[in-house]
């Protein structure tokens, strides 16, 4: 439940890495979302809605890295390749959400690298048996995975992983 093998996450220097490369040595470029980023729980986090995002970039060390297997993900913008169930920013009519990748809608906005948002052109889904990634952070829970806006949780994670 996660991202593909070679999915690039920016680190704290502004250079990317491939998810699969990541080490606990990494540091990793975040975002301090004010209100959001000291929620522990799933269920809260999936429902954030808010008229405003204030947050700022920071960075985070890696706690853990894991691997899942799973039969299916969706390539979003062509470039993002990300399991349905794992929890993306995205705005919508000018409200900021964070929740399942799969509610995501032609026409969202997504929060790049540069602060700016950008369309979603596309969205596909690849059904397909492979392993996906992810990692865990020890501050502010989200990183840019292919230059956008992610959270670390999704709905099973680490329930079913092996840990690296």
């Amino acid at each position: 439940i996660c991202f593909l093998k070679g999915t690039k996450i920016t680190l704290s220097d502004g250079s990317q890495k491939c998810i699969d490369k990541l080490t606990l040595k990494d540091e990793i470029l975040t975002y301090n979302i004010k209100e959001l980023s000291e929620l522990k729980n799933k269920e809260s986090i999936s429902k954030y809605e808010s008229n405003e995002l204030i947050g700022e970039f920071s960075n985070s060390r890696i706690r853990n890295i894991w691997i899942n297997p799973t039969d299916s993900y969706l390539v979003i913008n062509n470039v993002l390749r990300i399991t349905k169930h794992h929890l993306i920013h995205f705005k919508r009519n000018n409200t900021y959400y964070f929740n399942y990748s799969e509610n995501l809608k032609i026409g969202d906005e997504l929060l790049n690298i540069k602060g700016e948002y950008e369309r979603v052109q596309s969205i596909k889904e690849v059904k397909e048996l492979t392993n996906v990634y992810n990692f865990e952070l020890l501050k502010d829970q989200t990183y840019f995975a292919e230059n956008y806006l992610v959270h670390h949780y999704c709905k099973l994670c680490s329930g079913y992983s092996n840990i690296i």
